[in-house]
């Protein structure tokens, strides 16, 4: 897994139709790049607050995941991109992971979470469905499946810099297998 260090906004971007999605997924951008987003903010500690847009996220996952449910905060704002981007902002503090599917803010607004993540310490994870070049301060992780059999679902996490490594989780609960091994190739 990718170590992230504080002060750090990470853009998760799914590739190849990244079309798995754990049982209890909704539909959004659950999958792969939310697995992983969550792992980050599981490995990071401290807390976690998840700004669910779509009103899908649901907390025995998280759980199942290995998210501390009481040091997680689920925000559920209903004033659109705006008001999500504010939330996020807000969850940037020191010992926190901030995660949420932002798409549409323009590069005053990348900007200006990025310094708030730098100010505080904080990480903030961005889901999105593809890479937007108002991101390119932050540091970028594309997520594709691969080949996968049985009870066990793979994909590969190619950093924009580094090598590819590859997540393993359980189809059925999404609770990753091992530890990452790095991506043949």
């Amino acid at each position: 897994m990718v170590e992230v260090p504080p002060g750090t906004i990470v853009e998760v971007v799914g590739a190849g139709g990244a079309a798995w999605r754990p049982p209890w997924a909704a539909g959004g951008l659950w999958g792969p790049p939310f697995v992983l987003a969550v792992l980050i903010a599981r490995r990071a500690g401290g807390m976690a607050v998840i700004v669910d847009t779509a009103g899908e996220v649901y907390p025995p996952a998280l759980a199942a995941l290995g998210l501390d449910l009481g040091r997680t905060a689920i925000v559920r704002p209903r004033g659109g991109r705006r008001e999500a981007a504010w939330a996020f902002a807000e969850a940037l503090a020191p010992g926190t992971v901030a995660v949420a599917a932002l798409e549409g803010l323009g590069a005053a607004d990348a900007r200006r979470l990025q310094l708030r993540a730098e100010a505080t310490g904080g990480i903030g994870v961005r889901i999105a469905r593809r890479l937007d070049p108002v991101w390119s301060r932050a540091l970028r992780l594309v997520v594709e499946p691969l080949p996968s059999a049985g009870e066990v679902e793979r994909f590969s996490v190619a950093p924009a810099r580094g090598r590819p490594f590859v997540v393993e989780v359980d189809r059925a609960s999404a609770v990753p297998l091992r530890r990452p091994a790095a991506a043949a190739g």
